[in-house]
């Protein structure tokens, strides 16, 4: 549901998805599915390609809309797109066979293969890179923080440098899971480092060639030309002319496979019955991680348990400019389900009605628990403000009959709030089939005191506690101004009072940031990846920086230069 890390893309779903609805049962499995994706009008829209692999073989491709809208061209079986995340389990992958070419160990240091990362003091691990435990920082977020923009051509080396730049870590190796891209980028590094080989040469040579797919590659050239790929993009409520999204990063292993339809039905294939690698190294790859304390993961090698019509399986999705993938793997069944987008929306009920269509419906709990009236007296009993250390302020408030949730760096204002009959919350369906969604917390004599956010993929839940927000004076505004400056991303940020509130700039920023009061010495921005603002203060109660918290970033450290003009 509510979960600051996928916040950033709640809105794209809830206003670009177009909702599958129940079709009457057809007489094929394959004539349920069209019947369901031509509920869709496709014409002048951008478009999907499905395909569904059973018992050995692919037994089912679908493709609807437009994969260039300037020029009309169809999306068909043999349409490049980017699957962005779901490159994941395919990088593991690749490091799953230099394991069992000898080459490298899981618990090796990465610092052996790559001496560019720093000493944090503790030791962090292969394994640990890719079950998202290794505490580094998010690079996306650390490249806007930087003052850079999403739009900016990003390359690999940058995110090396920003590693090799950081001082701190989120958490201690192997004590949580949070999940960060930078991790797979340097398991890309790494791979071509053991090899000899570029990351794609290696997956090319060892994946790609020898299972036919002849369109598959990790691309590392934003200017190359890529024949029949699909271009992203994206729309809002407010207008609803389509508009190009830049597809415009070099990073490999953590995104950057391009494949089509076709071709992810033949990597199917080989988790079914290995031509390369064998049963026990796709058993591997099944696996779900762990943390130091034997905590079980919901997270493995680049795949998360999923669960769709009662049939178990894992899988993982994506999501890249305005690319959209789903690659679902369920071994008990032999079945895989893929789904590539060229614009962002709902693929859970896709994914929910193919399975059914294909396997039946195992019964057990639905995909999610059913929706729940609030009364008055219950809405009420919610409305107020929660805050967590690491998380963004939360906002409960009646919407007419409804409760709303309002998470202003995420631009998420007054959402409409699923209430469920288990007593969670949740954004959409979507969502909370990913185990997104939030409970409230109430004391002994039933008031509501907090709320939890549970998250997919095994992070640990964060607790909101229910707050009231501060309103400094004019004089603790002004003792805050200042110049704040971050070695760790080379930028500083001159923090003043304009209009009686505090702005945030910086060399590289279009215009001043708000910073809304929260807590004490707490300040909160509109932007996701600049969140909370924490200010801190020595003995003698001066204030010597702030630090940073946003999302899949923490404790990113600014230091008090001198003081800005009042």
């Amino acid at each position: 549901m509510v979960l600051p890390m996928r916040m950033m893309w709640l809105l794209f779903v809830a206003l670009i998805g177009s909702p599958l609805h129940a079709v009457a049962a057809s007489s094929s499995p394959a004539a349920t599915i069209d019947a369901l994706l031509d509920e869709t009008d496709w014409r002048g829209r951008p478009g999907l390609a499905v395909g569904v692999f059973h018992h050995g073989k692919p037994v089912y491709v679908a493709t609807r809309g437009t994969a260039d809208l300037e020029h009309g061209s169809p999306v068909t079986a043999r349409t490049v797109f980017n699957v962005a995340s779901v490159s994941k389990h395919v990088t593991a992958y690749a490091v799953l066979l230099l394991v069992r070419d000898g080459k490298l160990q899981l618990d090796d240091d990465v610092r052996k293969y790559l001496p560019g990362v720093p000493d944090f003091g503790e030791s962090i691990t292969i394994r640990q890179l890719i079950f998202h435990t290794s505490g580094l920082r998010e690079e996306g977020n650390l490249f806007i923080m930087a003052g850079r923009v999403k739009e900016d051509y990003r390359r690999q080396q940058q995110v090396l440098n920003l590693v090799a730049a950081q001082r701190a870590l989120n958490f201690a190796p192997g004590t949580d899971h949070l999940y960060s891209n930078t991790n797979y980028v340097l398991l890309a590094q790494l791979v071509s480092k053991v090899s000899g080989r570029s990351f794609r040469q290696f997956t090319s040579e060892r994946i790609f060639a020898p299972l036919g797919m002849t369109q598959s590659f990790f691309r590392d050239d934003i200017h190359e030309l890529i024949p029949g790929k699909a271009n992203s993009y994206g729309r809002d409520a407010t207008d609803r002319h389509w508009r190009s999204h830049l597809d415009n990063h070099d990073l490999l292993g953590s995104i950057n496979l391009f494949t089509t339809v076709h071709d992810m039905l033949l990597w199917a294939g080989n988790l079914s019955r290995p031509t390369v690698g064998d049963d026990a190294l796709v058993a591997q790859l099944l696996e779900m991680g762990r943390l130091n304390d034997g905590t079980a993961l919901g997270y493995g090698y680049g795949l998360t348990p999923v669960v769709f019509a009662g049939h178990e399986g894992k899988g993982h999705g994506g999501w890249t400019a305005e690319f959209r993938a789903d690659f679902n793997y369920f071994p008990r069944d032999d079945f895989a389900v893929v789904i590539l987008r060229n614009s962002n929306g709902d693929t859970a009920a896709l994914n929910q009605a193919i399975v059914r269509a294909w396997l039946g419906d195992a019964g057990g709990k639905p995909l999610v628990p059913l929706k729940a009236t609030l009364s008055a007296a219950q809405i009420e009993a919610l409305e107020g403000h929660y805050l967590a250390a690491h998380g963004p302020l939360i906002t409960l408030q009646r919407s007419g009959a409804d409760i709303a949730i309002t998470i202003r760096s995420y631009g998420l204002e007054a959402a409409t709030l699923n209430a469920r009959v288990d007593g969670t919350l949740d954004v959409n369906d979507s969502l909370r089939a990913w185990n997104n969604f939030l409970t409230p917390l109430r004391d002994p004599q039933g008031r509501v005191t907090a709320l939890r956010e549970s998250n997919g993929g095994g992070r640990r839940d964060e607790i909101y506690q229910r707050v009231s927000l501060v309103t400094p004076s004019p004089r603790e505004l002004a003792a805050l101004a200042g110049n704040y400056r971050s070695d760790e991303l080379d930028i500083t940020y001159r923090i003043a009072v304009e209009h009686g509130r505090l702005v945030v700039n910086s060399l590289w920023m279009t215009e001043a940031l708000p910073l809304s009061p929260t807590a004490q010495d707490q300040f909160e921005s509109p932007e996701w990846w600049l969140q909370t603002v924490q200010f801190k203060r020595d003995a003698n109660d001066a204030v010597t920086g702030f630090a940073v918290h946003a999302g899949r970033v923490r404790n990113v450290f600014f230091t008090r230069v001198d003081a800005a003009s009042r």
